[in-house]
């Protein structure tokens, strides 16, 4: 139904309905979207997601970006094209109690896996490159690639030297390989996981 009513000269954005949709749904709904917000504020997150635009964060882009990170970490098999029914998919699937999800748990994985990003990637964690410098602001399909990337080979992105482990990373966003499964057409989910899988493979070749 607010779906229906968002109409009219300011459209809200797909996460603005989330959050509003959320939050419909009672303690559990409030809870969901408190998590959400507190995540944003982790000062990890903050700094490896500062290149996000204005525009992005006054449509609430910071926990559309914490959502994502957790359905790409949970459910890519379930990603269909749409980036924005998989979100919606998800979060709705969660909150009527479909697949578990462990509060502690996410938000632990959550907090690690930025600190090691940031400490490794700093600030152009997640955008692109050219010629070694980085260019634009945040691009979602580096977010996911190297987010979801470094959290499955988390304990080998600890042991690794920060400048060695960037400077593989920004070779990696510049190579042909990588730009054919982030450029247009990147919404495929066989592009999803071979993105993940190149930041995986270049952490552990480190």
């Amino acid at each position: 139904m607010f779906k229906r009513l968002n109409t009219g000269g300011a459209l809200l954005s797909p996460q603005e309905i989330r959050n509003c949709s959320v939050r419909m749904l009672g303690d559990e709904g409030i809870s969901f979207y408190s998590f959400l917000l507190d995540l944003v504020d982790n000062p990890h997150f903050q700094m490896t997601t500062g290149t996000l635009s204005q525009a992005d964060l006054e449509q609430k882009g910071g926990e559309e970006h914490v959502l994502r990170f957790f359905v790409a970490k949970n459910v890519r098999d379930l990603f269909r094209g749409s980036v924005r029914d998989w979100l919606d998919d998800y979060m709705e699937a969660v909150l009527l109690k479909g697949p578990p999800f462990d509060f502690e748990v996410e938000r632990k994985q959550f907090v690690e896996t930025f600190r090691l990003i940031a400490e490794k990637f700093g600030e152009t964690a997640f955008v692109k490159f050219r010629d070694q410098a980085p260019i634009g602001g945040l691009a979602p399909a580096y977010f996911e690639a190297v987010a979801i990337g470094s959290f499955n080979a988390a304990s080998e992105l600890a042991a690794k030297d920060a400048d060695r482990v960037k400077r593989g990373l920004v070779a990696l966003v510049q190579g042909d390989e990588f730009r054919k499964v982030t450029g247009p057409g990147a919404n495929a989910r066989w592009k999803l996981e071979t993105r993940i899988k190149l930041v995986e493979e270049c952490i552990r070749n480190a």
